[in-house]
């Protein structure tokens, strides 16, 4: 990355990672290579979410959820004079009452959302399907999101962003943007309702 963007700007130097699947941890593990590298940022964790898929698995639910903050040995833990820091992805709690009405207006409005995808990529490993009672039940608890626009659909992305802070963290995979999403985006960004700044610019 460095060789091909110092062509345009000879100071651009890589400072930040987002680890493939969000699996940051163990993050002794990578810490040697952070350091090697002169990284010091990372913005992988995602508060309060888990994924159970065997070696995909990951479980933020009991990690800081906080604009941005520092650590040492693992992001879990806040370390003041830590010498990497966190800017977790933003993610907000959706009740189950409204999770069970977004859910209706996906099936009713958008079945073929995930089939209209531009990119061939595959943005999440999937496990066995789950037992119809398993899918209910998931309906009927609160729903963790993400800030994106991946999989997700209007009404839904209006709800999490209504509820999101200030220099809120959004990702996005361009192998999951569709049409759908690529105009929810444009009328976002078109009208200010977004504004992208830098994660450096971000910190201190």
């Amino acid at each position: 990355m460095e060789d091909l963007i110092r062509r345009v700007d000879p100071n651009y130097q890589v400072t930040t990672f987002r680890a493939g699947g969000y699996l940051i941890e163990p993050f002794n593990k990578i810490k040697d290579a952070f350091d090697e590298n002169d990284i010091r940022i990372d913005s992988s964790v995602c508060p309060d979410i888990f994924n159970d898929y065997g070696i995909f698995s990951f479980d933020f639910c009991f990690y800081p959820n906080k604009l941005k903050y520092n650590f040492e040995y693992t992001p879990k833990d806040i370390a003041q004079e830590g010498c990497f820091v966190e800017v977790p992805i933003t993610t907000v709690k959706i009740p189950a009452y409204i999770n069970i009405f977004l859910t209706l207006i996906r099936i009713i409005k958008y079945r073929n959302i995930e089939s209209e995808r531009k990119g061939s990529g595959v943005g999440e490993y999937f496990g066995p399907n789950r037992p119809f009672y398993r899918k209910l039940f998931s309906l009927l608890k609160p729903r963790i999101n993400q800030l994106t626009t991946d999989s997700n659909f209007k009404e839904r992305f209006s709800y999490v962003f209504k509820k999101v802070p200030e220099y809120s963290k959004m990702i996005i995979h361009p192998k999951l943007l569709n049409s759908h999403t690529i105009e929810l985006l444009d009328d976002y960004v078109s009208t200010n309702k977004i504004r992208f700044i830098s994660i450096q610019n971000l910190l201190p």
